[in-house]
Formats: C-alpha cells, structure tokens, sequence
C-alpha cells in the first residue's frame, strides 16, 4: 500500500476512535443497573430513565420459578452495578447463582423489605407488582437503593411521575372492576391475591398442581368439580405458564371460557408508563372474565 494511502487511512482509524471514544465513556458512565423479571425492568426504567443502563434478565415468556440462565445472562450479572429481583419465593434459582458472584453483593431482594404477612402456607406471595400501590411501594425501594449506593444523583429520579402513574392506573383498574367484585371465577395460579384485595373481588378458586403431582382422570375430574362446586364463571390461566392445555381440558367438561392472561408483562414496550398500561390490561382481561363467556372470548 503507498505511504500517502497508509498515512490516509491511519488518520481516518483515529478520527473515528477519536469520535468512539466519547461514546464508550458515555455509556460507561451510566452504571448497568438490572431486573430480574419485566416489571422490576419496566420499574427501573420509569424511575431512572436513560440516566442508568436497565437491562432485563430473564426472557419474556420465561418461568420466573423455573429457569437456567444463559452464557450473556450470566454475564450480565457479573457486569450489573446493581441487581433487583423479588425474592427466592419467586426466582428461586437466582440466589444461588448471585451468592457465587465475585466481590461484594450488589443485588437487592425487594420482596423482604415491603414487610408483608406469609400467605396460609407461609410463603409471602411474590406477585407485588399486580397491586398499583405495592409497585409504587417497590419503585421507591428502588430509588432509595440507587441513591445509597451512588448509582445516580439526587434529583434525578422520576418516582413523582411513576407514582401519579400508578394511582391513575388504579383509578382506571376500579373502573373496569366495578360491579363484578362478587363474581367467583377460578385460576390456574395462587398469584392474583394483591390484585383481588386491592379491588374487592372474590377471591379465585385456585386449581393450581403441586411440583411433583401428575394430571390423570382423578385430578382432571377433581378440578371440574371443583369448578362446578364454586360456580366459577371463567377459568384464569397463565399465557406463558405450562398449564395451557391443562385449563382447556378443565373448561371443556366445565363450559366456562378460559381467559390467557400475562401476569409478567412479557409483550408490554418499554416506556415510562409500561406498567401502568400493563396493569389497566391486565385489570380488563380479568373484568372480561368476571362477565362470563362472552366478555371473556373478547378479553382472550
């Protein structure tokens, strides 16, 4: 290659570094901040905004229970600054894996600092952030975790935003609800008690399996009794969960609709007010429920 070209090149090589540079600093400045599961990574984004680098760990569709975590998974832990999760009731295989990080722990567990009862079995239902007061309550966990630890400045933060989010949210979720709060339906999973306290409604019959226990003919006529026997008037389950064809089975010999729900925001973009759509959503497809079959089939 001639000198006048070599000369050429290595110039234009180190006007773009030159211009690079200031790109890299500026996104190293901005502290890698992670949550384990959507809402917490829709949480921080609201609050911190472009000011920390939010990640989400687990994937949309994943089992928050139930999960291996990948090669880019781990490392995004090892390289947070900061990491929410709810706690082992929820993402149980987590806490192994973040106590084998090297250095000084730089996660936080909300779930414990909200200081709620144990349900009857004694585990503290991790499902917060369906109640809008609640995720306002973790929001500001996290806001006061960010400012003790230096990730971001006073004043830098936008929980008044996300808190006036929330109470419009829960004023919008009354709202669909009102009027069905004495409607019994059921539900494949024991996650919907905020949610049902917050807005009065009956709580569900819940057909939820244990880990080891195998659906047969006994279970599966078991669970329509159960459903006959409460005079449900839908059937709730988990878009993402393994139970799909399990809840079908059960309304086939039920006649009740069965409303699919996403209880972890999977397909909610990101924004500032992301949770608070999830969360009307998510309160409309429960309202359509509580209808019966024809609200139902429109809420699916």
């Amino acid at each position: 290659m001639p000198p006048r070209i070599v000369a050429r090149t290595a110039g234009l090589l180190l006007l773009l570094l030159a211009c690079a540079g200031p790109v890299r600093a500026a996104n190293a400045e901005r502290p890698l901040v992670v949550g384990s599961i959507r809402p917490l990574y829709l949480i921080v984004l609201a609050v911190a905004g472009n000011r920390v680098d939010a990640r989400q760990l687990l994937d949309a569709g994943s089992s928050a229970h139930d999960f291996a975590l990948r090669p880019s998974q781990l490392r995004l832990l090892s390289d947070a600054r900061q990491v929410f999760w709810i706690d082992p009731a929820l993402e149980h295989p987590l806490q192994p894996l973040l106590a084998r990080l090297q250095g000084p722990r730089r996660d936080t567990a909300l779930l414990p600092l909200l200081g709620l009862p144990p349900r009857a079995d004694g585990v503290v239902d991790p499902h917060v952030w369906l109640d809008p007061r609640l995720a306002l309550a973790l929001a500001t966990h996290i806001e006061r975790v960010l400012l003790a630890r230096g990730l971001i400045q006073e004043g830098e933060l936008d929980l008044a935003a996300f808190a006036a989010s929330m109470h419009e949210a829960e004023t919008r979720m009354a709202a669909e609800l009102a009027g069905l709060e004495k409607r019994p339906f059921a539900a494949m999973h024991d996650g919907y008690g905020y949610f049902v306290r917050r807005f009065a409604l009956r709580p569900p019959t819940v057909l939820a399996l244990d880990a080891e226990q195998q659906v047969g003919a006994r279970t599966l006529s078991r669970m329509r009794r159960e459903v006959r026997d409460h005079a449900a008037q839908c059937l709730l389950a988990e878009r993402s969960g393994g139970n799909r064809r399990l809840a079908q089975a059960i309304a086939a010999g039920s006649g009740i609709p069965v409303v699919e729900l996403d209880s972890l925001a999977a397909d909610v973009p990101p924004g500032p007010d992301a949770l608070a759509r999830f969360l009307v959503d998510f309160a409309r497809g429960v309202a359509g429920c509580l209808r019966g079959a024809e609200a139902g089939s429109e809420a699916r």
